[in-house]
């Protein structure tokens, strides 16, 4: 092996490491990408909890002046 064949082999070798570097850098931005939008889906769904709740209680705090509407 002469001087130019290591050299072509250390560069075929740089070359595969960039790929390899470049395809783990595209993963890890479609992970960040992949966490945001479910953190967007579990805040919305948070809120919509919270909502639900919320009207859970109007609807009880409702269902008892009714009941002591009647009972008047």
């Amino acid at each position: 092996m002469n001087i130019e064949d290591i050299q072509n082999t250390i560069e075929g070798m740089l070359a595969v490491q960039r790929g390899l570097q470049e395809s783990q850098l595209k993963l890890h931005e479609e992970q960040l990408k992949l966490n945001q939008a479910l953190e967007q889906l579990l805040n919305l769904h948070i809120t919509h909890e919270i909502k639900h709740i919320d009207y859970e209680e109007r609807l009880l705090q409702l269902t008892r002046r009714i009941e002591n509407l009647e009972k008047s």
